[in-house]
């Protein structure tokens, strides 16, 4: 039996930024200067979050940034229905990794195991902005309640994942048909508050 050698990652690594960024003279220009703009941005962008930005007048009109003029009285129609939406979202998810599943398993082909810890990790590096502006904006609130409507679109999501994965193959077609059900759903819910034109 022969001994295997770990490849070594910090050669690799060298040997990446070389070929793809220090290749050739000019190469080594553009990657300087771009190096520079992202580091302007970067330290602009820190000192405005952290320093000079005036983030008391996105405070007190968080409100109107986030649902315009739509009357508070009725802000749970907004709730419902990003809670539905989250729902039917994770719902097709579901199905999808269900069929992906079953099809890998009718074709003997592996199916890579993935951790609940890797799977979560995976989808904050794809949704990381997201996350970042929506801990900002919960920061900036000053009530519990935008926090308790996030937890509960996480809630809608997962369940409506775990739902998806469970459904028999008949019911599968009515759960695709939802996504294109809801609009004429939830619009006239939405308008029956305000209607467009006050909307904002």
């Amino acid at each position: 039996m022969t001994a295997t050698t770990r490849p070594n990652t910090t050669t690799s690594r060298s040997a990446w930024v070389r070929k793809n960024l220090f290749r050739t003279p000019r190469d080594s220009v553009i990657t300087a200067i771009t190096g520079l703009v992202l580091l302007a941005i970067a330290w602009r962008t820190i000192r405005f979050v952290f320093f000079t930005g005036r983030w008391e007048i996105i405070r007190v009109n968080l409100g109107l940034y986030l649902y315009g003029r739509y009357p508070t009285d009725d802000l749970w129609r907004l709730v419902v229905t990003v809670l539905v939406i989250a729902a039917t979202g994770g719902l097709v998810a579901g199905i999808i990794a269900k069929r992906t599943r079953v099809a890998a398993e009718a074709s003997d082909t592996p199916v890579a195991q993935t951790s609940l810890g890797g799977r979560l990790a995976e989808l904050a590096f794809r949704l990381w902005p997201v996350l970042v502006l929506l801990a900002l904006l919960l920061l900036l609130a000053e009530t519990i309640t935008p926090t308790l409507v996030a937890l509960g679109i996480i809630a809608s999501a997962v369940a409506g994942r775990l739902i998806g994965g469970l459904l028999p193959k008949r019911a599968t077609f009515v759960a695709f048909a939802l996504p294109i059900l809801l609009p004429f759903v939830l619009l006239p819910f939405l308008t029956a508050a305000q209607g467009w034109d006050d909307w904002g």
